[in-house]
């Protein structure tokens, strides 16, 4: 018997896929593309670790490590972003207090909401340190959570500042730019 979709033999398809896929593969690493050479290992590494469900050897550095890692940057930003914010503009409504002043320097300078920001980094660490796949749908519905709130303060905000626009346009609302970090921090 013969699978066949449509008019096609789907076991020939394959065969023909896969041949495809190697001469692809031979030309990729005969050629100078160190970059896109390292992108398809990685690529092929991740499949293969997916399928062990753990990284061999560093497992248990990610969960000693970059749990209370993530912890302690989320605090850091939640903290620094609180006292540059100061107690005259902090407020848990979604409206401004009167007479607010519009941050846009250091951590206001990564995320235009650093507090939300802290807060999902930490809760990612709590999720990471202690391997829960529950923290994990939290982390996720307070990150929707919390971006709703925040494009509900934007709406106000850029009715009271002017020179809002402009900083949208240049700082990501809650997640900052990896490539950046380092950078905007030195300034």
């Amino acid at each position: 018997m013969t699978l066949k979709v449509g008019s096609e033999d789907v076991l020939t398809r394959i065969s023909e896929s896969r041949e495809a896929l190697q001469i692809n593969l031979q030309k990729l690493f005969q050629e100078d593309s160190a970059g896109e050479q390292a992108l398809v290992l990685l690529q092929g590494a991740l499949i293969v670790l997916l399928g062990f469900g753990t990284i061999p050897l560093i497992g248990d550095l990610l969960n000693v490590v970059c749990g209370p890692g993530l912890i302690l940057a989320g605090v850091g930003l939640l903290g620094t972003g609180a006292l540059e914010l100061g107690p005259k503009n902090l407020t848990p409504s979604l409206n401004p207090v009167e007479d607010n002043e519009l941050k846009t320097n250091g951590a206001y300078a990564l995320s235009r909401h650093p507090l939300y920001t802290g807060l999902l980094l930490s809760s990612t660490g709590l999720a990471v340190t202690t391997q829960s796949f529950q923290r994990v749908i939290i982390v996720l519905l307070l990150y929707l959570l919390l971006d709703y709130k925040a494009t509900k303060e934007e709406e106000a905000l850029v009715d009271l500042h002017p020179a809002y626009r402009a900083y949208q346009s240049t700082v990501p609302k809650l997640l900052p730019d990896p490539t950046k970090l380092f950078t905007t921090l030195d300034n």
